[in-house]
């Protein structure tokens, strides 16, 4: 009976034992599926701060991001609207072409026509018709009565000075021989510019053709410079059709001699500046008509809503 009792005791103390040891087995699990469940709950949490820090970041990200785009945008809109204002600026005379008229195209070509003989022919204005003149240019009748004096003042001191020595040598008295000696001495002396100026006004054959040089040379100068390279008066040719003095054959053969550039083989005398002269005048003629002409024009094709003017000036 006794070891019954303790059998029993034994089994009860055993049973109360598995029980004591099965409850902190049951809790365990429990336990551990508390933990892990907040560690969980402590992940989701993290997983959304981070979510929300992200989100927070992008849209802290996307106004600066949106600015680029729209700066990116701007200046993209920019370029194309200069290419397109670009591509836009050479038409717009060829679209103001195409708005014209047969008449009113012909009437803006022959503008741009005149404008264009206008600055080839702008270089008659610069013409200085006094040295082209020669006013002061000495003429034939002085010229020839200057050689005379000159050769009567020779002639007077070679016979002076015969006479003389043919009384030295005892042909004739001493007194003649002395009298022409006196005479060519005076004679003489009218060669010195101080003493001819006290007696005489009339100026001497070389001054005289000192000056025709001098003015020569001047307007022979302002040619060449009037010239230039490329020559002037050949491009009067087309002005005849404002001056019709122009198409005279003595000034087509001054035009040719330009165009060929053997202009200064012809002006040799002053009759060739003189008839150079005359062309130029009936050039700035023609020049000023044309002038007058195109600026008329211009007002009227202006006032009806025409553009004569070229792309480039």
């Amino acid at each position: 009976m006794a070891l019954e009792e303790q059998e029993k005791q034994s089994r009860i103390n055993a049973s109360t034992l598995q029980t004591e040891i099965h409850v902190p087995d049951q809790s365990l699990p429990a336990v551990s599926a508390g933990k892990n469940t907040s560690d969980k709950t402590l992940t989701a949490f993290g997983a959304a701060g981070i979510d929300i820090d992200r989100q927070n970041s992008r849209k802290n990200n996307e106004p600066s991001e949106n600015k680029i785009d729209s700066a990116h945008s701007d200046s993209i809109t920019g370029v194309d609207l200069d290419k397109s204002t670009n591509s836009k600026s050479p038409e717009r005379r060829d679209t103001a072409d195409n708005s014209y008229t047969l008449e009113q195209l012909k009437e803006r070509n022959k503008q741009l026509e005149r404008l264009s003989l206008l600055k080839r022919c702008e270089g008659v204005v610069m013409a200085n018709y006094d040295w082209l003149d020669m006013p002061d240019y000495p003429d034939n009748a002085g010229i020839v009565y200057a050689r005379r004096r000159r050769d009567a003042w020779i002639v007077s001191c070679v016979i002076l000075f015969t006479i003389f020595l043919f009384g030295a040598f005892g042909y004739l008295p001493a007194w003649i021989a002395g009298s022409a000696l006196g005479a060519l001495f005076v004679l003489l002396s009218l060669w010195v510019d101080v003493v001819r100026d006290l007696l005489f006004t009339v100026p001497r054959y070389s001054e005289l053709m000192q000056e025709r040089r001098k003015l020569e040379f001047r307007a022979l100068h302002h040619i060449r410079l009037l010239e230039g390279n490329d020559g002037l008066v050949w491009k009067f040719t087309d002005l005849s059709e404002y001056n019709a003095a122009l198409a005279k054959p003595q000034y087509q053969a001054i035009m040719l001699q330009s165009r060929n550039k053997k202009l200064f083989r012809y002006l040799k005398r002053k009759a060739h500046i003189r008839l150079y002269l005359m062309l130029i005048l009936e050039a700035e003629k023609a020049y000023s008509s044309l002038k007058t002409q195109y600026f008329e024009k211009h007002r009227e094709l202006q006032a009806r809503g025409v553009d004569d003017l070229p792309a480039k000036i």
